[in-house]
């Protein structure tokens, strides 16, 4: 991904993304790099798709196949505070 969008030099490999991931790291890792505009973030599933889930404030998880692609917006990366954007299937990318 960050070669198609040229963005190599800011290309950060994170280990609380890995299996397990949860919220609260989302979190952190926002908060370590507040500078930035925006955020890519690839994970693992369930965890990503439970983590998009509790964004939206949905009772169940989100389930993102693999290779898929989830945009949402929010400020706070807090329960209930994000809002969908799309969801791209692996298929249509």
């Amino acid at each position: 991904v960050s070669t198609v969008l040229n963005r190599k030099d800011s290309l950060l490999i994170e280990d609380k993304l890995s299996c397990g991931c949860v919220r609260k790291n989302i979190e952190e890792l926002i908060r370590l790099h507040s500078n930035a505009d925006h955020y890519l973030f690839v994970g693992h599933a369930p965890d990503f798709g439970n983590i998009c889930a509790e964004l939206l404030g949905l009772s169940q998880e989100l389930e993102i196949k693999k290779g898929g692609l989830v945009k949402l917006e929010t400020q706070l990366a807090r329960p209930g505070s994000a809002k969908l954007c799309f969801y791209l299937y692996p298929s249509l990318l």
